[in-house]
């Protein structure tokens, strides 16, 4: 598979247009669902790079076709990624952060799910969405919580526990808090702790190594 990712990724990056119907066959199949799915981001990145008119007109029409599903507009991060470059995502990249929330195998954070073996409860599809779609279905007992108080302040976290006169969430701003109810105006329940944000820091590589990763943690 590297290898023909490699290939085809080639063919994009070509002079010569003797390579457009080559493109435009593979284009086809990935339209017609006939192609590999683990060529399809190789194949719409290498037409995406053509002038061809043929091709141009083509893209232009599936991607419009998609582009109000997040869903269906990253459906070539399902399959063909590469799990130690979707490891490092996991465990380096700073401008994603996994650890801070995720636990993985005894490290990392508690904000969000606990990720060890998540390959054999999730599928590809659903660890997409929980990345582009995180508030589309959110874990049981990781609901955040809104808490609006009298004086103006809002605090956003995870609830923690709760006594006759306090409740104590897990803010990822500001860690453990304890807020007095006497002082709450209202409390409501939040979105996902996950960042939405996070689906636009990936690229759709990057994207398809972290999901590849995920997948293979049985």
């Amino acid at each position: 598979i590297p290898e023909k990712q490699s290939a085809i990724e080639m063919l994009g990056d070509m002079k010569s247009a003797s390579v457009d119907p080559v493109l435009v066959m593979w284009l086809d199949r990935v339209v017609s669902g006939k192609a590999p799915r683990e060529l399809h981001l190789e194949i719409l990145e290498a037409a995406s790079k053509r002038n061809d008119p043929l091709i141009k007109s083509q893209l232009e029409r599936f991607n419009a076709a998609r582009s109000k599903d997040p869903m269906a507009s990253h459906s070539e991060t399902l399959a063909g990624g590469d799990a130690e470059l979707g490891r490092k995502i996991f465990f380096e990249r700073q401008d994603v952060q996994c650890l801070r929330c995720h636990q993985l195998n005894g490290t990392g954070g508690v904000v969000g799910p606990d990720l060890t073996g998540v390959g054999q409860r999730l599928s590809r599809k659903d660890l997409l969405e929980s990345i582009v779609l995180p508030n589309k279905t959110i874990s049981q007992g990781y609901e955040n919580l809104v808490i609006k108080m009298k004086g103006g302040a809002t605090h956003v976290g995870l609830l923690k526990r709760e006594d006759a006169e306090n409740i104590y969430i897990d803010s990822p701003e500001d860690g453990l808090l304890k807020v007095p109810k006497a002082e709450i105006e209202s409390l409501d329940l939040g979105f996902s702790s996950m960042p939405p944000e996070i689906a636009t820091a990936l690229s759709k590589h990057d994207l398809r190594n972290l999901i590849e990763f995920l997948a293979s943690q049985k």
